[in-house]
């Protein structure tokens, strides 16, 4: 095991960090620094697991990229990669506790190429095992049956679990058989003085008010509702995609290569005299930096973490879920005082529940549950069970003609779940409907594997 580079054959730790840090975007990258950084601030001795190899995108494993360099910045201490289950077993040797973060590591649609990796199925009986805020990022469960029955028992031996949606408890509760806690994102638990010192750190912001679009499934109508709210307030427009794509200067011109650090995407929103945003965690710095903002729905990217959100912090009214979009709810003044009494509640209650889970004595039967998982079920299996995407046994699919197959064939499946949709009445219509909504959301991670593929 080596730790950035230095061997760490005697190094041991108090917690090893599981997240989608790697990710290139810039919600991911802050919400586990927010979360390695309320373990360190403890006292507490952090690793972060770097499991980018099971991703298997080349993107995500390149050391330049924003969120390794973010990362190595910060001092955050890293694990070198993880591609075997010879790398995944060793980790028992090297910490006492396992936490996966937040963010959707349990969405089946973007975590299934791995296995049971989200659910911690590499870790022994003897681990303790700790659930913050994740989240299934959809308000049902997609996955099939036997997975579902496989994850359900490996969940059972977490020590303690909680999700970031309130409705993530139903999920657990009748397709898991868990009792969790609802927990505010890990984003929460630091104040605006820890975000603004990060965005302190920022350079070349934008000159004069203008408004900030942060939007990653840009349409026809939602750039209608930016121009509408700029010209309404006179301000000049400023856009960010994501961590991987590209800055749009006001005049519409492509900065190729100057894809903004997380500081200066915090600074964007920080400075900014309005906000708009399809990106939950784009909501959740709106709030910690008291930014007037409109959400739109994002498409295919699950809506229950949003509601849940601003359900929590009392502006459900900015969230517009479907065109034509109404700018004139942007001209309420938000209640900023109300608003952070209900995240200081928050902030509150996930701080004591994570130092809870930490401390309180473990459950006997759990850790004899997870030992007999663990010999029973993974030995052997971990890696058979994390496909292709992983470990490269079809490497064609990496390039861009492979991935053009694959998505045609998703795109067509797509169709026909819509189509059923339709034409089923009732309850089993509405089922093929949502079970089309997640062959979207395939459909974009793979336009996104063929974008990184050309490059």
């Amino acid at each position: 095991m080596t730790i950035n580079g230095q061997s760490a054959s005697n190094e041991h730790y108090d917690i090893a960090l599981i997240g989608f840090w790697f990710g290139c975007n810039y919600g991911a990258i802050l919400t586990t620094y927010a979360l390695y950084r309320f373990f360190t601030d403890r006292g507490l001795k952090v690793l972060l697991l770097n499991q980018a190899p099971l991703a298997g995108n080349p993107m995500y494993l390149d050391p330049r990229n924003i969120s390794h360099r973010f990362m190595e910045r910060y001092g955050v201490k890293c694990s070198r990669p993880l591609q075997s289950d010879a790398d995944l077993e060793a980790l028992n040797e090297v910490a006492d506790t396992f936490v996966v973060g937040s963010d959707q590591v349990w969405r089946w649609a973007y975590t299934s190429y791995q296995g049971f990796f989200y659910f911690m199925d590499f870790v022994r009986g003897e681990k303790r095992k700790i659930a913050v805020a994740s989240s299934f990022g959809i308000d049902w469960e997609e996955r099939p049956a036997d997975n579902l029955a496989k994850a359900g028992l490996y969940l059972q031996a977490f020590d303690a679990v909680s999700v970031r949606e309130d409705s993530g408890l139903k999920v657990l509760r009748e397709h898991y058989g868990v009792e969790g806690e609802w927990v505010a994102d890990p984003v929460f638990l630091h104040g605006d003085a820890f975000y603004r010192e990060l965005a302190d750190g920022a350079a070349d912001p934008p000159e004069g008010p203008y408004l900030f679009a942060y939007v990653l499934d840009e349409t026809e109508e939602i750039r209608e509702l930016i121009n509408s709210v700029a010209r309404q307030r006179g301000l000049r427009v400023f856009t960010v995609e994501d961590a991987h794509r590209l800055v749009t200067t006001p005049g519409g011109d492509e900065a190729r290569g100057r894809i903004p650090e997380p500081e200066q995407w915090l600074q964007y929103i920080r400075d900014c005299a309005f906000f708009v945003t399809d990106s939950f965690h784009g909501v959740c710095f709106a709030h910690i930096f008291h930014k007037d903002f409109l959400c739109v729905a994002p498409q295919g990217r699950g809506l229950a973490r949003l509601h849940s959100l601003l359900a929590l912090s009392g502006l459900a009214d900015r969230l517009q879920e479907q065109p034509p979009y109404n700018p004139a709810v942007a001209q309420q003044a938000i209640p900023w005082d109300a608003v952070d009494e209900r995240l200081h509640a928050a902030r509150a209650k996930a701080a004591e529940w994570i130092e809870a889970a930490l401390n309180r004595p473990r459950d006997p039967r759990r850790v004899a549950l997870g030992t007999r998982l663990h010999r029973l079920l993974y030995a052997g299996r971990g890696e058979c069970e994390r496909d292709w995407w992983a470990h490269g046994q079809v490497q064609s699919l990496q390039s861009g003609k492979g991935l053009a197959f694959l998505a045609a064939l998703v795109r067509a499946k797509m169709r026909l779940l819509r189509l059923a949709g339709k034409v089923l009445p009732g309850r089993k219509g509405r089922q093929f409907t949502k079970k089309a909504g997640t062959q979207e959301a395939v459909l974009r991670q793979l336009e996104l594997e063929r974008r990184a593929a050309r490059h």
